[in-house]
Parts: structure tokens; C-alpha cells; sequence
């Protein structure tokens, strides 16, 4: 005769399903400076701030962290603008000064050219939109179109953001209590496991009801493969709950739970969760023990 006994826990209902890793949006670069491309780096590579991103004729283009893009020549004192705080911005951070502020002095002049010294770019003291490329962060090469030797007509590459995420397409009728910053768990290619929260929902509207579920990690996954991701669609805290072997289907409809003394108590279920089930009902306890069947 086999037992269970009557736990009072909470009880989460789970979901399960195939989640591909990604990094985003694909942005392709081409270069501004025109001629020969002479070195770039591979596919996954992370370009940081003060990193060259690729080279042509020898010269580099170097990675610029900001949110406005170099559109002019810069090397006279009293220039002004966004750009002129970008340049600022980027050589204060890489350790080349203080310069600050949005207008363009001789103090920037020197920096740049130290700064012109260390990453093998003429030492003009001058800046032009072909010796930097401006991003908001850091970036991954995601693939790249062109080798050495080729010209500059062409994309070069593209680039995503370096944040991995794991994105999940499912029903739109399946999303349920899916929420963003929802915790979620992850089963990687090889069996272990990672936390992660959801990020984002979106609609496409050309799969429509199709959703995609973006799901961050917590940390950086290297195990290749697709993943497995878990959402919780509803939480009972604190029931009581028994195992589905010990439920009894009754004649009448409904089901019970008999006893070790041969009792019949009857039940009203609620949450069916892994193998368990919220149980409800007079004469029902925590660490009753009851019959499996």
C-alpha cells in the first residue's frame, strides 16, 4: 500500500518552449573613408569604445561611444555642436585630457593628437567623420561582407548591440500572465541551467497572432544551440496540494482522496502543476497521508 502525504506549498504553473539566442537588430556599416579595405575583425568579435572597428588603407576607424554622428570636419577652435561633445566625451573617457563642454579649443587639438599617436591616425590635431564610427555602446560584429583587398563601394559588415537575449515566438493565445521583468529559467544546450527575465512582447504583425517574447539573461550564455525557456503563467501561494496519483475519479463526478483508515474525503481541485494539484475540502490537512494509486 503506497502513501503520500497532504503538503501545503505554492504551486506554479509552467510553460515551456524553444527559444533561439540573438543579439538584437542587425545594423550593416560601410565605410566612410574611400579605398582599400586592408584589415577587419571577425564574426562575434566585440568592439569597444576606443577599439578600431575596421581599417582602410591602413588607417583606422575607430569606435566612438555617443548619439550623434561625426558629419564635418573638426579642427577649428570656436566649432560647435553635439559632435564637438562627442569628441569630448570619448577623449576624456579613453584618458586624453579633460576637455568637456560642446565647443571645440585648442586643448582639443592636443588631446586629439596624443590620442591621433596612440591608435596610428596622422597626427593633425583635426577629426574627420572618417576617422570614427559613433555608436551608443559597444557592438558585436554579427557577420562580415567584405575581405582584404576589397573596395569601400560595398558593405562591410554588420554589427548588433552586445546584449545577448533569447527570443521566444509563440501563440498570441499562449502568452497569458507573460509579463516583461518577469523572472523566467533557461535550459541551455547542454543541460544546465541559467536565469533570465523577460525583456520584451512584441506583435508581428505579418504572423499575426504570432508574438515574440524577448528574454534577457542574467548572464552570458557560451553554450551554443537552441534553448529551452520556462515561463510561470500563474502562481497559488501557500495550498495545499497532493500528487495526481492520489485522486480518486468519482461515479457522481469530482474526485477524493482516501485515507491510510480506509476514509473517503472528498476534494475540490484548483491548480494542476507538475505532477501536483491544489486540493481543497473538509477534513483535509497538511500531512494527511492518503493512498496512490
Amino acid at each position: 500500500m503506497r502513501t503520500t502525504s497532504i503538503a501545503r506549498q505554492d504551486l506554479l504553473d509552467t510553460r515551456e518552449y524553444r527559444g533561439d539566442l540573438a543579439f538584437g537588430a542587425e545594423h550593416p556599416v560601410r565605410a566612410a573613408r574611400r579605398g582599400t579595405v586592408t584589415w577587419l575583425p571577425g564574426p562575434g568579435a566585440r568592439v569597444g569604445r576606443g577599439d578600431p572597428l575596421y581599417r582602410v588603407n591602413g588607417l583606422p576607424s575607430v569606435l566612438f561611444y555617443g548619439s550623434t554622428p561625426l558629419y564635418r570636419r573638426l579642427g577649428t577652435p570656436g566649432q560647435e555642436g553635439r559632435d564637438v561633445q562627442v569628441v569630448h566625451d570619448n577623449l576624456r573617457a579613453l584618458g586624453f585630457g579633460a576637455t568637456t563642454g560642446s565647443v571645440l579649443t585648442p586643448a582639443t587639438a592636443s588631446a586629439l593628437r596624443c590620442w591621433q599617436h596612440q591608435v596610428g591616425l596622422p597626427e593633425t590635431g583635426e577629426l574627420g567623420p572618417a576617422d570614427v564610427v559613433v555608436r551608443p555602446d559597444a557592438v558585436r560584429v554579427s557577420a562580415v561582407a567584405a575581405v582584404r583587398g576589397d573596395g569601400t563601394a560595398a558593405d562591410l559588415m554588420s554589427l548588433t548591440s552586445t546584449d545577448q537575449e533569447v527570443l521566444v515566438r509563440i501563440g498570441a493565445g499562449q502568452v497569458g500572465a507573460i509579463r516583461r521583468g518577469a523572472a523566467v529559467g533557461l535550459t541551455l544546450g547542454d543541460g544546465s541551467e541559467a536565469a533570465a527575465r523577460v525583456r520584451g512582447i512584441s506583435a508581428d504583425l505579418r504572423q499575426v497572432p504570432q508574438v515574440t517574447v524577448a528574454v534577457r539573461p542574467d548572464e552570458p550564455i557560451s553554450v551554443p544551440g537552441p534553448v529551452r525557456v520556462r515561463f510561470t503563467v500563474e502562481t497559488r501561494p501557500n495550498v495545499l496540494a497532493v500528487s495526481l496519483a492520489a485522486l480518486i475519479p468519482l461515479d457522481e463526478g469530482g474526485y477524493a482522496v482516501r485515507t491510510r483508515d480506509g476514509r473517503m474525503l472528498g476534494v475540490r481541485t484548483g491548480l494542476f502543476a507538475l505532477g501536483m494539484v491544489e486540493i481543497s475540502g473538509a477534513g483535509l490537512r497538511e500531512g494527511l497521508h492518503v493512498l496512490t494509486s
